[in-house]
């Protein structure tokens, strides 16, 4: 992005202390291989983390069995009964206070054309922006469907959430317009609903000042992680973030999530108990100390 400092940075708008926390609601029902019922989701949070704890102990209450390891012998071990169906879409919805009838537009330009680019199997169709179940609690007509794939991993479904929330802290500040003016909004919704993924990533280039943004203006909240792809005044620590995404794109196309995410079941820490990665921050690590599994991403891409 040309220029020493990013656009927000000069403007009163960004400027003013904000509240990120806004409720975030997901909803799916998903089958699940190998056994007859479905994995139904529903939860409601303000933190990220709070959804990905969740997320965590619903798999390990529906999908993991204990069973002895030898007969007569008392220690267990854990078993998984089966997988969901990661092609089906799940629902994300959250309010904000005004400016309401922006937020589906900007939901499609910063939320889902990227998710787009990190679905291992994107299928053409109509993502709608429908009202919510009649049993969520919380007022809002911006009920989006995305592809449940985002649940494989908590890193991946971290950058979702995160990206929601990004959609309405720009829309809530007053961007929206802003935003919306960078492309054509009939070919955005024309690219999701055919799921191309060669224009997609042409117009996440065109979009960029707004999917890469800085983190609050409070100097006393170091708040890197609140959003997905930070904007840092060093350009190659910015350009690490980005790269990480172009590259996550080109590995996930190529050999689906399995090669840099492992096994859903390692993902989620299902057999171990443990609460290895809790979201996108603790798998990637920081910009200045980039984690195993970014350099992984870095050998996956030269091997391609």
């Amino acid at each position: 992005m040309p220029g020493k400092e990013h656009p927000l940075l000069g403007d009163y708008r960004w400027a003013k202390t904000f509240s990120v926390n806004r409720p975030l609601c997901l909803d799916a029902r998903l089958p699940v291989q190998g056994e007859e019922k479905d994995l139904d989701i529903w939860w409601s949070s303000h933190c990220r983390e709070v959804l990905i704890y969740w997320f965590r102990d619903l798999f390990r209450k529906v999908l993991v069995k204990t069973e002895p390891v030898d007969p007569g012998v008392w220690s267990r071990t854990r078993v998984l009964r089966g997988c969901p169906d990661f092609t089906g879409t799940l629902g994300i919805s959250t309010p904000i206070e005004s400016n309401q009838r922006y937020l589906p537009a900007v939901i499609d330009l910063i939320a889902r054309i990227p998710l787009l680019l990190l679905d291992p199997q994107p299928v053409p169709r109509t993502y709608r922006t429908v009202k919510p179940p009649p049993y969520v609690e919380i007022k809002s007509n911006t009920w989006t469907q995305v592809s449940a794939s985002v649940i494989y991993h908590p890193a991946l479904l971290s950058v979702a959430l995160g990206l929601f929330r990004q959609a309405v802290v720009l829309v809530s500040q007053g961007f929206a317009k802003e935003v919306l003016k960078t492309v054509n909004l009939r070919q955005v919704r024309r690219i999701l609903n055919q799921a191309d993924q060669e224009q997609a990533l042409q117009i996440l280039e065109k979009i960029r000042p707004w999917v890469e943004i800085p983190s609050l203006p409070r100097p006393s909240s170091p708040t890197t992680n609140y959003f997905p792809f930070p904007w840092v005044p060093e350009k190659e620590l910015r350009d690490l973030s980005w790269n990480r995404l172009i590259q996550l794109h080109q590995v996930i196309r190529a050999c689906g999530l399995k090669p840099i995410f492992g096994e859903f079941e390692e993902s989620w820490s299902l057999q171990t108990g443990t609460e290895e990665y809790s979201g996108a921050c603790s798998f990637w690590g920081s910009l200045k100390k980039p984690s195993p599994a970014h350099k992984q991403l870095e050998n996956l891409v030269n091997s391609l």
